[in-house]
């Protein structure tokens, strides 16, 4: 199993690419996101169309220093293989 985190995951490119990945029952897909709604949304949609159960929302909001430094404490005991930066910011 591999782990992938996304960010900017729950539309457009992200999601697709979240998508396309999560079709491999082996992996676990980690969408980080600053908008809880959208996520969650966002995870039922991508759970139910590639049936991988695997997949998970964290809702963070990667311009805030604080809360960086509380999802690498929440994902510290956790392996990762990929890591996907797709959020965008203006």
């Amino acid at each position: 199993m591999k782990n992938i985190i996304i960010s900017g995951g729950t539309s457009g490119l992200g999601y697709e690419t979240a998508k396309k990945l999560a079709e491999d029952l082996k992996n676990k897909i980690f969408i980080l996101g600053k908008n809880e709604s959208k996520g969650e949304k966002a995870i039922l949609k991508l759970k139910s169309v590639t049936k991988n159960p695997n997949i998970i929302f964290i809702k963070t909001d990667l311009s805030s220093v604080t809360e960086i430094k509380s999802l690498c404490s929440k994902l510290n005991s956790q392996k990762f293989d990929i890591l996907i930066n797709n959020a965008g910011a203006l």
